[in-house]
């Protein structure tokens, strides 16, 4: 792994500020989900220009990566990230279909009245066959499936394309170009709208972070200690909210988030970079153990992003009809609180079956 990254997370290989921004982003979600809850004004969900997706798939594109340069050989990553598709695709099964039993058994028409149609009212081997050939949309999960597009599309790259990282980008780019006007390269109805991200727009922010961590350490840390470009960074991001705070006309298309369009990009590529320079590189063992449960929770991230959607969607009637200004954000100090418990409760179960990998 790159030595650029130094504070390890209780020994282990992971870099403790990319497990502690993920573990944010995973409770700002599970906050996004809760209907009409009144924190989701000082989200940036709020503000149109990103939402955590653009976190997760940067993140992922980034510690791609980093696997990459710790082996020589390629065919055991792809191995790896197949096996990796499959075990999402199989969460976004079970966890859709444990959803569409909550709302249908419990009446949850907030949830309901945003799903398709035919999910809630035919009968449960109609609904399955639905979800395994990717026919109807169940919004709180579309991430899961752009996720295993991404990995599947990345896994079939040959091995001399990570070692040109430049070309990787350009070809990324050019891809990524031709989806942002029409005629746009999709996958065919109704998969693309089951999906909703377009992996082929995607796919640009993924191998950008992957590109990204092939560079050598040396060559970034030049860019990055560079003194011109914190201040570029920040004008650049501050100006993408100006435009939205001023409420500019601008095309849709810059904006269009299943696309990711180039405003979005640009949002959340220089926030990275932000915080990138901001945050410390070593955290001392007092900041470790009050930061755990943030990056427990990356640590196990899928089973606390499925987990988490679920709780959202089991407290969408009380949110819904709460009238009180405390009651909010009790709830979602409970969802936040569920979702801790979710990551300890796995990590748990994962030691005592010595499935830790």
């Amino acid at each position: 792994m790159s030595q650029e990254f130094l504070p390890l997370t209780h020994g282990s290989n992971r870099d403790l500020r990319i497990d502690l921004v993920r573990g944010i982003a995973l409770l700002i979600l599970v906050s996004d989900h809760l209907p009409g809850n009144p924190l989701r004004t000082i989200m940036p969900v709020s503000w149109g220009l990103a939402d955590m997706a653009e976190v997760f798939v940067l993140l992922s594109g980034y510690v791609f990566g980093l696997g990459i340069l710790k082996r020589q050989s390629i065919s055991p990553i792809r191995k790896r990230l197949v096996k990796r598709a499959l075990v999402i695709f199989v969460a976004y099964l079970t966890t859709a279909f444990i959803a569409l039993l909550m709302v249908r058994t419990f009446q949850i028409t907030t949830v309901a009245n945003m799903l398709p149609a035919h999910l809630i009212a035919n009968s449960w081997g109609s609904v399955t066959l639905d979800l395994i050939s990717l026919d109807g949309r169940v919004s709180h999960l579309c991430i899961l499936l752009l996720y295993c597009w991404l990995l599947l599309g990345v896994a079939s790259l040959p091995r001399k394309v990570w070692n040109h990282p430049g070309l990787l980008i350009a070809c990324s780019f050019a891809l990524w170009s031709s989806v942002q006007l029409p005629p746009r390269l999709a996958f065919p109805e109704p998969v693309q709208t089951t999906t909703y991200y377009n992996p082929f727009a995607w796919e640009f922010l993924f191998l950008s972070a992957t590109s990204y961590a092939l560079f050598p350490v040396e060559r970034r840390q030049q860019l990055l200690n560079h003194r011109g470009v914190f201040p570029i960074l920040l004008i650049v991001h501050g100006s993408l909210y100006l435009l939205i705070g001023f409420d500019v006309k601008l095309p849709r298309f810059l904006l269009d988030k299943p696309t990711l369009g180039l405003l979005r990009y640009l949002h959340v590529v220089t926030a990275a970079l932000l915080v990138r320079a901001v945050l410390p590189e070593q955290f001392s063992p007092a900041w470790r153990k009050f930061l755990r449960p943030l990056t427990l929770c990356s640590e196990q991230s899928l089973w606390v992003y499925c987990g988490g959607s679920l709780v959202a969607i089991s407290m969408a009637n009380w949110m819904s009809s709460s009238d009180s200004t405390w009651e909010p954000i009790l709830m979602n100090l409970i969802a936040w609180a569920a979702c801790f418990g979710i990551a300890w409760g796995t990590e748990s179960t994962k030691v005592s079956w010595n499935l830790r990998t």
